[in-house]
């Protein structure tokens, strides 16, 4: 009784989530799939079932490999990004677990499109301001707010000090920077 709920409050918890937890067979017959994290994926809870991951998923070699490694080292993840119909990829971090007792496996994916996209805005954000820094007609420097040191200066800078880029880094120079000369 005490296991039944247990295992009643775990898929309520399941069901609750942005996730999808589904259990397979060795054979990767798909014996179960829940969770809201179907939906985004167009699909309703257990309509896979009596499925193959093999097949259904037989364009992605990351989940094939990971569901056939699983049922030798019992635990296993991988980051895979799915593409759906026409639509943009979804990207999941996916844990997967095999019991050879029972001959049955089970996985929880995690969507992480929204992390994902982040970190691209993230990338392009710092490779728009590299690119001012090392590209600008400026000399420019960074410095530790705390210490005041030197931690990066462009080319521009060098040539304008004079003072070559290791003998600038890790320094405090005072007078070097046009807010300082305005004092």
């Amino acid at each position: 009784r005490l296991m039944e709920q247990r295992n009643q409050i775990i898929n309520k918890l399941i069901h609750l989530q942005p996730v999808v937890y589904y259990r397979f067979k060795k054979s990767g017959e798909v014996l179960e799939s829940v969770g809201q994290g179907l939906s985004k994926l167009g699909l309703k809870p257990n309509q896979i079932v009596g499925q193959n991951i093999y097949e259904l998923y037989a364009k992605y070699p990351e989940v094939i490999n990971s569901h056939r490694k699983v049922l030798t080292s019992l635990f296993e993840s991988y980051n895979t990004a799915i593409e759906v119909g026409t639509g943009p990829f979804i990207y999941y971090d996916t844990k997967l677990t095999y019991d050879p007792v029972l001959g049955e496996g089970a996985g929880l994916a995690f969507d992480i499109s929204e992390q994902k996209e982040i970190l691209n805005q993230l990338k392009e954000s710092e490779a728009r301001f590299r690119k001012f820094f090392e590209y600008s007609p400026f000399g420019v420097a960074i410095r530790d707010l705390k210490t005041g040191k030197f931690v990066a200066v462009n080319d521009k800078m060098v040539k304008m000090t004079g003072y070559s880029r290791s003998e600038i880094i890790g320094t405090y120079r005072e007078g070097m920077t046009a807010w300082e000369d305005t004092k």
